[in-house]
């Protein structure tokens, strides 16, 4: 604590960062569970920039600003003297805008002051939920309170800014945190205050539970057994007596009354039905195939069989043979072969472009310098290239039946952040496999970590879009997701100069089984998936992608990033896969770190850590499955 303190004090004193920020330090009794630590993302420090500290979603973008017009601070004794008006209270009203799983099990109480609690989910719905009640709200002094304050300021902005008669908002400084410092007994505040460390909850001292198990009705408040919704993925609150009814098709009280405003009681939960397996897309990384990476996730797959089935499939572009010192160097820059794997190098390969690229790629090795191999070398693709070092040249090929090219220098370990182009054939590839196939979500690994990140913000700010215009999609439930417009599925469609020819087929293929010729035009329904997992994963660095992300702000698709300490993994660094996972918010973001390289690791204790992620996500069969 000491050291916490020290540091909240040097903060204070720096010329940026000091002023008036709150923190908020208390000792703490440990993890409520390993699984709680695992979901909370708080098991070390991160510092990251972002647009916003809390997303409010597409109706706040570009609203009010909560450091001009936010409501009144008052401070926890002030807003407890305001709720203790017993009657009196007059055209007082009491909000509080966190999420409905928050105030399930803990809320201000005052008898004769009206409460709303909204039954939102994310703090992204809210804005829609004020809209639809401002009739409760209209010339109404505003009592409003959240777990620190944080999204008060937000929330108070958004609501003052829907005119006069929504102008009178109070909102409690430091939020129920502060309030409990100042009242150890609770004051007016019942039960437990949520938070989203590994503690899970901290009691406000009165003894008071005011949660009550889903399924039962007893005083619960507890939610440590990580229970969750089949449908939305919301904590949901199951006594030990009945956490049994968790492993099989259990819907929360909003999904039960498709998305009312009231929980009013116990539920009975949804009977069980077999659970049907997830289906996940696999994308390959840079210089690799669906089959290769079919073949290295041998032993993942193996494990998870019971939990998952894994569709793999090919990028579109096709890569250079390249050798390095006259040797084929099993590196990420160099070829693997494999005998009689495919045709010699053809027209169809892409060995067809101008002779005047050879200067910035190097010259086709002679003699003895070229690399001595049977059978033929195995095509290697990549969904995004660099079209000065992976545009096949016009040249010949060697007696061996391949093109070979001695690397360059620009074939080094950062060359991933130089792969700005292709993105429109592979698009073209992945909606066409959205489009004919459901797919709960997407294990990309590497370079296909960095193009699975771009599809869930596509998938984001169409839905966006969509929302806009006023439309229904479906979201992160694994359902359809409509297309709106044609042009939205090449949004993000790079330009590329016409001295740098792509070299790309039309197929995916999974072991050679498929044939998905681009059909996006025709194409109605994407997929839109409920989870990714990112292996050693990285932003991309088109820089349509990042204005997408941009937009979209942080994606809220749960996610499974798996990365190395930094040590191990001489591809991609450490930072640069934390900076894919910023992308994510930290509500639904989840890390393994190992100590492994350039992999995805499948020792016992990350097996356990991937079956937990997935199996928040088993569902039982739809009908017509």
């Amino acid at each position: 604590m000491s050291a916490l303190n020290e540091h909240a004090r040097q903060i204070a004193r720096h010329p940026l960062l000091g002023g008036d920020i709150d923190f908020k330090l208390c000792e703490s009794g440990g993890a409520r569970n390993s699984a709680a630590t695992v979901e909370s993302g708080f098991d070390r420090l991160r510092v990251s920039v972002v647009e916003e500290v809390v997303a409010m979603g597409p109706r706040a973008v570009g609203g009010a600003d909560p450091g001009k017009d936010a409501g009144r601070h008052v401070s926890p004794w002030e807003f407890h003297d305001m709720l203790a008006c017993g009657d009196g209270c007059g055209s007082r009203v009491l909000l509080d805008v966190r999420n409905c799983y928050e105030s399930a099990i803990g809320a201000f109480r005052v008898d004769g002051l009206p409460t709303l609690i909204p039954q939102v989910r994310t703090f992204s719905e809210l804005p829609g939920w004020i809209d639809r009640n401002l009739e409760a709200l209209t010339d109404k002094t505003v009592l409003m309170y959240c777990t620190g304050g944080v999204r008060c300021e937000r929330a108070s902005a958004f609501l003052r800014e829907r005119g006069a008669a929504f102008r009178d908002v109070v909102q409690l400084e430091g939020g129920i945190w502060r309030y409990m410092d100042a009242y150890p007994d609770g004051g007016f505040f019942k039960g437990k205050n949520f938070v989203f460390d590994e503690r899970v909850a901290v009691s406000s001292g009165d003894g008071t539970v005011v949660g009550r198990c889903l399924a039962c009705g007893r005083p619960w408040d507890d939610y440590g057994g990580r229970h969750r919704c089949a449908h939305c993925r919301m904590l949901m609150l199951l006594c030990p007596d009945c956490e049994s009814l968790a492993s099989g098709r259990l819907a929360c009280g909003l999904c039960q009354q498709g998305g009312g405003l009231a929980t009013g009681g116990p539920q009975q939960p949804r009977p069980a039905r077999p659970r049907r397996k997830l289906k996940i897309l696999c994308l390959h990384g840079f210089r690799q195939t669906g089959k290769a990476f079919r073949g290295r996730t041998c032993a993942l797959r193996k494990k998870l069989r019971d939990v998952a089935d894994f569709r793999f499939i090919d990028a579109p572009h096709k890569l250079i043979f390249y050798s390095k010192h006259g040797q084929i160097a099993r590196t990420n820059s160099a070829v693997d072969i494999e005998p009689a794997a495919l045709s010699p190098c053809s027209e169809t390969d892409g060995c067809r472009s101008s002779q005047s690229r050879l200067g910035s790629l190097g010259t086709k090795e002679q003699g003895p310098n070229m690399p001595e191999t049977k059978g033929h070398p195995v095509v290697k693709r990549a969904w995004l290239i660099n079209p000065e070092i992976d545009v096949l040249p016009e040249q010949p090929a060697s007696e061996n039946g391949a093109c070979w090219l001695a690397a360059s220098d620009a074939m080094n370990h950062d060359q991933y952040k130089n792969q700005t182009f292709g993105w429109e054939e592979s698009w073209k590839c992945l909606s066409e496999v959205l489009s004919s196939e459901q797919f709960d979500g997407i294990w990309g690994f590497s370079q296909g970590a960095c193009i699975a990140a771009v599809v869930c913000a596509l998938q984001e700010e169409r839905q966006r879009l969509q929302r806009a215009e006023g439309g229904d999609s479906s979201t992160n439930d694994g359902r359809n997701l409509a297309d709106s417009d044609e042009s939205l599925t090449t949004i993000l469609d790079t330009q590329r100069p016409e001295s740098a020819p792509l070299v790309a087929d039309n197929r995916c293929t999974d072991d050679g089984f498929d044939d998905c010729t681009p059909k996006v035009s025709n194409s109605k329904h994407l997929t839109a998936v409920r989870f990714v997992v990112l292996g050693s994963g990285y932003p991309s660095p088109v820089e349509e992608h990042k204005a997408l992300f941009r937009r979209t702000g942080l994606l809220q698709v749960p996610s499974l990033h798996v990365f190395s300490n930094g040590i191990a993994d001489r591809q991609v660094p450490r930072q640069d896969s934390e900076d894919v996972a910023m992308l994510f918010r930290a509500e639904s973001r989840q890390t393994i770190v190992h100590d492994a390289g350039h992999i995805i690791p499948v020792a016992k204790t990350h097996i356990e850590e991937y079956r937990r992620f997935l199996e928040r996500f088993l569902d039982a069969n739809d009908e017509g499955d």
